[in-house]
């Protein structure tokens, strides 16, 4: 199915790294401020029986949109193809890869995951955990169900919306999840946090939230907790969820408020009794919005500088030129402690694509973007870094930003690949670079699109811009049908993710991150109605030797392009040292590629013909390991 015709926008500047000074409106935060008691859940007992869960499809609610967002043909705004010419970015390599837990049942999986300093992997989705070494030996594959991880007979139906992290500080993990009750009446949240790890085992001390100890139920209003997002200092965990309320007379459901949880993370560690946290509910933005997505910030090496103040941003859902950042200032418990709001509106427009589509989708079957909203958010050098999707001429491309928090300045660019055909959806962020100073940063992300089969793909993006090209993690084998005759017959609005989860690894030397993403398992089996099509899939991500675990690549140094520059369209000869298989990539200044080409020999004849003068970067890969990247020059 054609996309729609792209709207033409009202002014455009080309800048290599566009730095913006945004107009700043600090504002006092109206939030209530109280103390709470989480308390803490029985231990699961193994030996378990893993048992597949009837299907669902978990919905989230309305979502949050600017009250009065500029339209496309009134706006003046910056909106800039903001690619560089020339980049140092590094073209992601995947070591170490296997099979994760993968869900069972349901959609969307909600992936996510984290890795520890002594290579524990713990991996997460909406039905179960697992447990993996780093060289990918199973400590417990496809994941015990996180019902029975919790051994809470109350727990009538799957949690959802798990969320992991890795706390170096301490060497522990810590997991939240969500759960509501079929009726909306009982709604918690659970959280987590590991034991001293020993060897291979990982075991946790849980604890919960009811959802009423922070919004009573009242005038049959059934709140309950949505799209938390979560980050960790050195002696604070911090917990930003949604609340969302559930109207039983017409069935749906309206995101209404937020509430940040500022928790002692001793307490949890040290297996309390209770839980020590304070909880601030009712934030509002600038505008006076309080059903907003808070994203806090996690130090981006994780370092013990940041404390005691936590930074959180904020932007809208559906279309908007907004964003936001607060401040919440003092240690768990502190009279003094305040939330202090900040607004930041650049001439940066985004606007949430109407869909995605797949390969083998026909026009049906298209995939939810859902939504803008910022998932992840690092905090280096006094700059909130942050990524997250928006509409370019309808087709989902990857933006990342920072918002400078001492100036308050904005700075983005985006990567959209080859334009026209593809979508990139609900992207994570993790630190790349040498060390705490250096902005260098790995981006998963999922891509699909109508020559492509859903698949998890990676890029680098530094101070130079981005990646050349994308790396594809895994390649998806077959479209998302999950929910056929759930919408329509004619047309599913699939659901696919709804995250990728990346985290640095952050005692090696080699800077290596790891990630999680769901993709398309086969052509028959992920459809409507069956147990297993939507698995997870866990990569090591580096750059070249020794950045990743398996066999190092090696660049081709004999290389050879000629004529260069080519002029008059004549044939290009590519010539490589010895006999192989591999691709060509062809891509433009813009990272696009222009041609991706599969070769075998020594030599390859390249025919330029149809391609613009100008600059190109020929990259070439052998068995997905190897490459080297020339620029070639072509003069018509």
């Amino acid at each position: 199915m054609k996309k729609r015709i792209a709207l033409i926008f009202a002014l455009i500047f080309a800048f290599s790294q566009l730095r913006l000074a945004a107009q700043d409106g600090t504002f006092t935060v109206h939030a209530e401020h109280g103390t709470g008691m989480a308390f803490p859940l029985k231990q699961a007992v193994l030996p378990w029986k893993a048992s597949p869960v009837a299907d669902f499809v978990h919905e989230r609610g309305t979502v949050g949109s600017d009250p009065s967002p500029t339209p496309y043909a009134d706006r003046a705004l910056d909106d800039s193809d903001d690619k560089t010419a020339s980049t140092n970015a590094l073209i992601v390599n995947v070591g170490r890869n296997f099979e994760g837990n993968h869900l069972t049942g349901g959609t969307p999986s909600d992936n996510t995951m984290a890795i520890s300093n002594g290579g524990i992997i713990v991996a997460a989705d909406n039905y179960s955990i697992a447990y993996f070494k780093e060289n990918g030996d199973t400590i417990t594959q496809f994941g015990l169900p996180l019902t029975t991880l919790y051994n809470d007979t109350t727990l009538d139906r799957g949690v959802f919306d798990p969320r992991l992290i890795y706390d170096s500080h301490e060497d522990r993990f810590i997991l939240v999840s969500l759960f509501h009750s079929f009726n909306h009446v009982d709604a918690r949240m659970i959280l987590s946090f590991s034991k001293p790890l020993v060897a291979d085992t990982v075991e946790w001390t849980h604890y919960q939230i009811d959802c009423d100890s922070i919004f009573t139920a009242g005038d049959e209003k059934k709140y309950w907790f949505d799209y938390p997002n979560i980050a960790v200092t050195k002696s604070q965990f911090i917990v930003a969820s949604v609340i969302a309320d559930f109207n039983s007379n017409s069935n749906t459901n309206t995101e209404v408020s937020n509430v940040i949880l500022q928790i002692d993370k001793a307490s949890g560690y040290n297996a309390a009794p209770s839980l020590t946290y304070d909880n601030w509910k009712d934030t509002q933005n600038a505008d006076g919005r309080k059903n907003i997505v808070l994203v806090p910030a996690n130090s981006a090496m994780q370092v013990a500088s940041y404390d005691t103040t936590i930074y959180l941003v904020s932007n809208y859902a559906d279309n908007s030129s907004k964003f936001f950042w607060f401040e919440l200032t003092g240690a768990v418990g502190s009279p003094s402690g305040q939330i202090v709001g900040h607004s930041n509106l650049p001439a940066f427009f985004y606007q949430v694509p109407s869909y995605a589509t797949q390969l083998g989708g026909f026009g049906r079957d298209r995939i939810s973007v859902l939504d803008c909203d910022i998932q992840y958010c690092l905090l280096q050098n006094d700059k909130l870094h942050f990524v997250f999707t928006r509409s370019n001429a309808d087709w989902a491309e990857l933006v990342y930003a920072n918002i400078d928090i001492v100036t308050n300045a904005f700075t983005h660019s985006e990567f959209d690949g080859v334009a026209n055909s593809e979508n990139f959806l609900r992207p994570s962020i993790a630190c790349f670079g040498a060390d705490s100073t250096d902005e260098n940063y790995l981006i998963g992300f999922l891509r699909t699109g109508p020559n492509q089969f859903p698949e998890i793909c990676a890029v680098n993006y530094d101070s130079t811009g981005w990646s050349i090209v994308a790396t594809p993690v895994k390649t998806g084998h077959g479209i998302l049908d999950l929910r056929r005759d759930l919408v329509a017959p004619w047309d599913s609005m699939e659901r696919w993710g709804d995250y990728t989860c990346i985290q640095r690894r952050y005692n090696d030397p080699y800077k290596r991150c790891w990630m999680v993403g769901a993709h398309a398992f086969g052509l028959t089996a992920n459809h409507f109605g069956v147990l297993n099509g939507v698995n997870a899939w866990i990569a090591e991500l580096g750059d070249t030797v020794p950045a990743v675990g398996l066999q190092a690549p090696t660049q081709i140094d004999r290389f050879q392009i000629y004529p260069n520059p080519t002029i008059g369209g004549s044939i290009v000869h590519f010539k490589l040292p010895s006999r192989g298989k591999g691709v060509i990539v062809v891509c433009n200044t813009m990272g696009q590629r222009v041609r991706e080409i599969a070769f075998s020999g020594e030599s390859y004849l390249f025919d330029p013909s149809g391609l613009d003068n100008g600059m190109y970067f020929v990259s070439i890969f052998i068995q997905g390991k190897s490459y080297e990247t020339k620029k070639l020059l072509i003069r018509n």
